[in-house]
């Protein structure tokens, strides 16, 4: 598993990846992830895109409940029984819905939310309630009364509920429909459903493989650019290369042979630079005017292009008869 330390490495002064989430109010197995999910965001430079879907229990557990066979129950009630585990893990309770819901209401109120910038705390609510058989998924009242409870309240209740009821009738319709053009492409077929650079990962415990492929990705990302940039380096001293086309173990040995030679000529430059010094030293006695412009000429060259500290300690101190070295 890998640190959090290391993953959040990855984190700092990046762009935010967009990572698609689809769910559904009345999938238990999405108020599963649903915590996890928000949490992505304070790890990662994501942005997560919450997308409902609505999930058709009929088409997956053998009809409606007056048509499901002994297979299909089964099915059911272990895929409940394992979401209760991992509720009691958490000091979450599921409760199985006692009949199925159409879910389209409350997940064009999720679009409302999202789009006013409460959907945390009305996704939090509506799977809270929802999942304790104390909402009605069908019910617009209840829905309205819901999101207004978990929004800023700057609007009246009325006034609220009218922007709502608006919205519902005319914009939030054909928000919905365009979520459920782009789960189709995606080739969603159930829930929750993330999508990071086209490829899914279905199930609540997907989270950690998720994070795997992007801070891989990522790393990827960071390697190739940091090579694009060494080979734009080594290209200032030849131009030939910018347009020529290298493995990346060629781009490496260049740049290893590049610093290899820069040393050789930092070391040449430290060596003269010390030569020099010496016979400047030589004309004290003898030019003293001329020693002093000089000296004070070179070393001003030589702390304008050199990172040495030492020289500039030197030029503090010209008056030290103290030889100064180079290598120390």
């Amino acid at each position: 598993m890998l640190s959090m330390r290391f993953l959040r490495s990855f984190s700092t002064g990046k762009q935010r990846e967009i990572v698609k989430f689809y769910y559904d109010f009345k999938s238990p197995y999405a108020y599963l992830a649903l915590e996890s999910t928000f949490q992505l965001e304070k790890e990662y430079p994501i942005q997560i895109r919450f997308i409902p879907w609505g999930f058709r229990p009929e088409e997956s557990f053998g009809g409606n409940l007056q048509e499901r066979n002994r297979l299909s129950w089964n099915k059911v009630r272990y895929l409940y029984l394992d979401c209760r585990r991992f509720a009691n893990e958490r000091g979450m309770i599921i409760r199985g819905p006692e009949r199925l819901f159409n879910s389209r209401l409350s997940l064009i109120g999720g679009l409302y939310a999202d789009k006013n910038q409460f959907f945390p705390s009305f996704a939090r609510q509506t799977f809270q309630r929802f999942f304790n058989r104390q909402l009605n998924l069908e019910s617009l009242d209840e829905i309205t009364k819901l999101l207004y409870e978990t929004s800023d309240k700057k609007l009246s209740y009325e006034k609220f509920a009218q922007d709502f009821q608006t919205y519902l009738n005319n914009q939030g319709e054909k928000d919905y429909l365009n979520a459920e053009k782009e789960a189709e492409q995606d080739r969603i077929f159930g829930v929750p459903t993330y999508v990071i650079r086209d490829e899914p990962f279905w199930g609540n415990d997907r989270i950690l493989w998720l994070t795997k492929i992007y801070v891989e990705k990522q790393r990827r990302d960071r390697i190739n650019k940091s090579l694009n940039e060494l080979k734009d380096l080594i290209a200032s001293t030849d131009e030939r290369v910018r347009y020529q086309k290298y493995e990346k173990a060629e781009i490496l040995e260049m740049t290893v042979n590049y610093i290899r030679n820069l040393k050789q000529i930092i070391n040449n430059y430290e060596k003269y630079s010390f030569e020099t010094w010496k016979q400047i030293q030589l004309l004290k006695n003898i030019y003293p005017y001329q020693h002093q412009r000089i000296k004070q000429k070179y070393l001003q060259v030589i702390i304008n292009n050199s990172s040495l500290d030492h020289l500039s300690t030197y030029s503090q101190n010209a008056s030290s008869t103290q030889l100064w070295k180079p290598y120390i």
